[in-house]
């Protein structure tokens, strides 16, 4: 608990809560990548462990995915659901990054990341508005 409450008090003064959604996505990709060059092995335990900590590690997943989907709604004004899927895929795909991550291209895993989830909104967004309301 205190060394997520340590790297969480960090946000408020790394980027500023009015920042884009792409500015965030940016923000968060760089965020867990130094916290995993700070705290290692730990930094997985806390975020993916299937031991002890498992059941604390799911509870922050699920949190993540439901601000991420807040977020989505309201920048994209995508539905709900499709929300929540696409902020499912970038909290989970954040610990492929981590895994395809070597130390000597961060900004392009960040990017291409970033890029892509912006792609898949928008997307969302486009097919939402073709959609005839039910």
């Amino acid at each position: 608990d205190r060394e997520v409450a340590r790297h969480e008090s960090r946000v408020e003064h790394e980027i500023a809560r009015d920042a884009s959604f792409e500015d965030w996505v940016r923000y968060g990709l760089r965020h867990w990548f130094r916290r995993m060059d700070e705290s290692g092995e730990l930094f997985v335990r806390l975020t993916s462990d299937n031991g002890p900590l498992a059941a604390k590690a799911a509870a922050r997943r699920r949190d993540d995915v439901a601000n991420w989907a807040r977020a989505l709604q309201r920048v994209f004004g995508i539905s709900q659901r499709p929300a929540e899927h696409l902020a499912s895929f970038l909290v989970a795909g954040t610990s492929g990054a981590l895994a395809v991550r070597n130390g000597q291209d961060d900004d392009e895993v960040i990017e291409t990341i970033t890029l892509s989830v912006m792609a898949a909104a928008e997307a969302l967004k486009a097919r939402e508005v073709a959609r005839p309301p039910k």
